[in-house]
């Protein structure tokens, strides 16, 4: 609730709400959790399937476009079931069920992490950071996002198809640009 701009509420407008509403596009779907970015938002199916709606601007919603969806629409072309969804400011960050970090949107400062990616692009679908070299072929546990900014967690022994509830006692704190160690948690 309140803010509607570019859509971010889902409501089929661009108009505030002073108090919470129901999403009627997510109704009936048994959903897992939700993130809101700057002007767009996200929410994950307990099958795995991300559905996001706002402004498309810079690709954030990860439609293979730059429009904008007024109500919730499914990302039909992700590579994998995803396990957590979380939005920066221009983008989105998620962990597909092998712990593979994936991200989209606007990378104004490096914040997708994406190779060979310059400043001020954009990606526009899910695209997975490469693990071996980010993240030395750890599975990725959790990840934050802010502004611009990506923090994730990557664990070397977390177990299961979903490895962010697995456990570990080695975890690694990973930060945007290229990723790289930088905490032993």
């Amino acid at each position: 609730w309140h803010g509607g701009g570019g859509g971010a509420l889902g409501h089929g407008d661009k108009a505030s709400q002073p108090v919470p509403k129901l999403i009627q596009g997510l109704s009936g779907k048994k959903m897992r959790s939700v993130a809101c970015g700057g002007r767009h938002s996200a929410a994950l199916a307990h099958d795995g399937t991300i559905w996001t709606w706002g402004q498309g601007e810079q690709g954030r919603l990860g439609h293979g476009s730059n429009t904008d969806c007024l109500e919730p629409a499914p990302i039909e072309d992700a590579p994998q079931a995803m396990e957590f969804v979380e939005c920066g400011e221009a983008f989105c960050a998620a962990i597909g069920k092998d712990g593979t970090l994936y991200t989209w949107g606007k990378n104004k400062v490096g914040e997708l992490g994406l190779e060979g990616m310059s400043v001020f692009a954009q990606e526009s679908q899910p695209t997975a950071l490469e693990r071996e070299e980010c993240f030395k072929n750890k599975s990725i546990a959790h990840v934050a996002c802010g502004v611009q900014v990506i923090a994730a967690c990557a664990c070397a022994a977390c177990t299961g198809t979903h490895p962010h509830t697995g456990t570990s006692t080695s975890t690694s704190t990973y930060v945007h640009k290229r990723p790289h160690a930088s905490t032993r948690v």
